[in-house]
């Protein structure tokens, strides 16, 4: 799965929602995630890891997805539905 969609989709938002948060058209996002699979360029890297408070390399696919990167990803997602901080821990 591309790092875009992934956190599209625990953050709960469309491309077209990410698109519009960067500035740039759907279609756009489309040609980075979908079968064209252009890189993501340097600026929307940058813009994009300090939206969904990830590393740029994640964006970039040079980062694996860990489990403290998903983790942090649906703690935060919760939170937001909530309305308050939600900490996940595993016994």
């Amino acid at each position: 799965m591309h790092p875009l969609k992934y956190l599209a989709e625990v953050n709960d938002l469309s491309m077209n929602q990410i698109a519009k948060s960067l500035g740039i058209t759907r279609q756009t996002v489309n040609e980075w995630v979908g079968k064209r699979n252009k890189p993501v360029p340097d600026k929307q890297v940058k813009k994009l890891s300090q939206l969904y408070n990830v590393k740029e390399g994640f964006i970039k696919g040079d980062i694996e997805f860990t489990d403290e990167m998903i983790l942090n990803m649906y703690e935060t997602r919760i939170s937001k539905k909530l309305g308050r901080k939600v900490k996940i821990t595993f016994k």
